[in-house]
């Protein structure tokens, strides 16, 4: 459509073969999502090479920014590019959204508690693990959605996993950028340029959940 982000982009960047597209919804899960889209597309369509996954995210509401006592939401945006052949390997791509009605945000600001978001967090990790072929000891970095950090925590006692191995940087000094975690904390971990098995994950209100793993090379881009 010509008036969204998308087309906006298409037409200011002159990407006039491009394919545009949005992800609704999915709230901070968006971009997982569309990788997902991504990947059917790719596999369809073999003569395609590159792709941007965009984001972009505002706080329009001043009383909304605190998250809780879990964090602080801030205002971002982010370009993913990504390529087919690419010398980062993704795998164990996986989403999952919660059948149980969940309202997030309730009338009066408050968040609305999820007695099963530890569950699904965990739940959802371990699928996108097993699908990568891998276990849980694999993991070289987990890198998280920028909120919530005591489930965090409780999440890597669950896995197993040290917590030294999350990466917790930007809960504090960026805070929670929507669907932009990834490519920030993609950005700003040394994920990209360590040898290894990376998870990247994030949750979303409503009861998103989503992550892969990114199977890093010696020589993967910087």
């Amino acid at each position: 459509m010509p008036y969204t982000l998308t087309g906006e982009l298409r037409q200011r960047l002159g990407f006039t073969r491009a394919l545009t597209f949005s992800i609704a919804q999915q709230q901070c899960v968006s971009p997982i999502h569309a990788l997902r889209v991504l990947r059917a597309l790719f596999a369809k369509q073999t003569g395609w090479q590159n792709a941007l996954i965009v984001c972009v995210d505002t706080i329009l509401r001043e009383d909304l920014r605190a998250i809780g006592t879990a964090g602080m939401h801030s205002d971002g945006a982010s370009v993913m590019w990504v390529c087919r052949d690419a010398p980062t390997q993704l795998l164990g791509l996986q989403t999952y959204n919660d059948p149980v009605a969940v309202h997030g945000i309730l009338p009066d600001g408050r968040y609305e508690s999820n007695n099963n978001y530890l569950w699904s967090l965990v739940s959802v990790i371990r699928r996108v693990i097993k699908d990568a072929g891998l276990t849980p000891s694999d993991l070289h970095t987990v890198l998280p959605h920028n909120v919530n950090l005591p489930a965090w925590y409780q999440a890597m006692d669950a896995l197993r996993l040290p917590k030294e191995r999350l990466f917790t940087r930007n809960f504090s000094r960026i805070g929670h950028v929507f669907g932009s975690d990834a490519a920030v904390n993609l950005a700003d971990s040394a994920a990209l340029k360590t040898p290894g098995h990376h998870l990247v994950f994030a949750s979303g209100i409503g009861g998103c959940f989503g992550g892969f793993i990114l199977s890093t090379q010696a020589s993967a881009w910087t």
